[in-house]
């Protein structure tokens, strides 16, 4: 298999964080996180539109879990690749620790590297 190299400044690794997580949470039917970007939808809106989505959640607070069966594989590779970065970069509180994968895909390398970009 391949494998690619990418070089971020701080600026982009914060913003890939927010973007893995917010697939991720997505993905899994959290679409309360819309809110989150500005989509102003009200939650009856959001309740329809989840379960037009996800017809098993039972509510716009639940949904599938990361590890749940019914979340996809490329949400799990998201949150992967979001809990190895968070790891590295900003290892508080549940990030604190040496992660695990949830997807069938071995988790990323990523590491702190001297210098700036060229």
């Amino acid at each position: 298999m391949k494998k690619y190299k990418l070089i971020l400044n701080e600026q982009q690794v914060r913003e890939v964080l927010i973007a893995l997580d917010f697939y991720s949470r997505i993905n899994g039917g959290q679409l309360q996180e819309l809110k989150k970007i500005g989509f102003g939808a009200s939650e009856e809106i959001l309740t329809k539109i989840q379960k037009q989505m996800f017809p098993s959640l039972t509510g716009l607070h639940h949904s599938y879990g990361i590890a749940g069966k019914q979340t996809s594989e490329s949400a799990k590779i998201c949150y992967d690749i979001y809990k190895k970065i968070h790891f590295i970069y900003n290892p508080i509180g549940v990030y604190a620790y040496q992660p695990s994968a949830v997807s069938k895909e071995e988790l990323p390398l990523f590491e702190e590297i001297d210098g700036g970009l060229d």
